[in-house]
Order: structure tokens, then sequence, then C-alpha cells
């Protein structure tokens, strides 16, 4: 098996705990003010957005969705942070 490492030098990242922590996170059930979740349009369908995950969009405009132990895996804070 060969390894591979991503070409991505930075990313925007938000960690989304509630509607309106990501302006494309959109309510599961909009009738339903109890709920938790949202969902996102990505690049491989709707995503499910639960809090504390992180939304992350790539330099192209992909969207994708990371629980939080996946997302700290693969990405670490960015040098230029703040900036």
């Amino acid at each position: 098996m060969s390894k591979f490492k991503t070409r991505v030098k930075e990313v925007d990242a938000v960690q989304w705990w509630k509607l309106g922590d990501h302006p494309d996170v959109e309510p599961c059930d909009p009738d339903d003010p109890q709920d938790e979740y949202g969902w996102i349009a990505t690049l491989h369908g709707a995503g499910v957005v639960e809090p504390g995950d992180w939304v992350v969009t790539f330099p192209k405009g992909e969207v994708l969705v990371y629980d939080e132990a996946w997302f700290r895996e693969m990405f670490e804070p960015s040098e230029t942070e703040g900036e």
C-alpha cells in the first residue's frame, strides 16, 4: 500500500455548534426548533452536521464535514491563522 499526504496547504474551517455558525448549514428539520443537527451540500451529496463537527472549505470551494477526531487527524493550525 502506498502512502499519500494532502496537497492542500490551507483550508477555511469552522467548528459548528449551532445554526448560524456557518452560513451554508441549514436545519435538518426546519419544523423542529429543538433539532440540534444541520445539513450542508457537499461534493458527496448532503452532509449531516452535528454539534462539534468541522465544516471545511477547500481552496476551490469544495465543502466537507469532519468530526472532531478526524479533523484533528487531518489538519493542524496554519502559520498564517488570523491574518
